[in-house]
């Protein structure tokens, strides 16, 4: 089931209009931010831009994603609290190789873009599946400091 709670939205942009928001794909091993922009914000929205990878302009330059094409959707959402859950399929758990630990860290880079969000959990088929991190598998709910290791270089930005 698919929610966006208002702890879930992304933030807005005042006077309405179109509104800026950030994902993550990857360049030279780690995570570069992108900024997308949508006439209304929501993870539901950011998650399909992400799923969508990069531009045709982003990807002559080198950038690309880690994620397989899916569709993800937001559940489990609880209104105030800083863990959400996103439902991957199959495909998620098929990635290879160094890429499931920046395709890890592509979803959780961008779902914990707007405030309020600290911790993701990812489900296959309606159970939470394993994660890798820079300190190994772990089950349970993750953010962006298990991901160091392919933060954005020019992130001043702490976890």
């Amino acid at each position: 089931v698919e929610a966006d709670l208002p702890s879930a939205r992304a933030p807005t942009s005042p006077g309405g209009g179109v509104r800026p928001f950030t994902i993550y794909l990857v360049r030279s091993g780690r995570l570069e931010a992108v900024e997308r922009s949508a006439a209304s914000l929501s993870l539901s929205t950011m998650l399909t831009s992400l799923a969508g990878g990069p531009t045709f302009s982003e990807a002559a330059t080198g950038t690309h994603t880690a994620l397989s094409p899916q569709p993800f959707a937001v559940g489990g959402a609880v209104e105030g609290s800083p863990t959400v859950t996103v439902a991957a399929n199959r495909s998620f758990t098929s990635i290879s190789g160094d890429d499931q630990l920046l395709a890890a860290a592509q979803l959780v880079w961008t779902v914990t873009e707007p405030s309020g969000i600290d911790h993701v959990t990812v489900v296959v088929d309606g159970a939470a599946i394993e994660l890798p991190t820079d300190h190994g598998l772990v089950g349970g709910p993750v953010d962006r400091a298990d991901y160091m290791s392919v933060a954005p270089s020019s992130s001043a930005r702490e976890p």
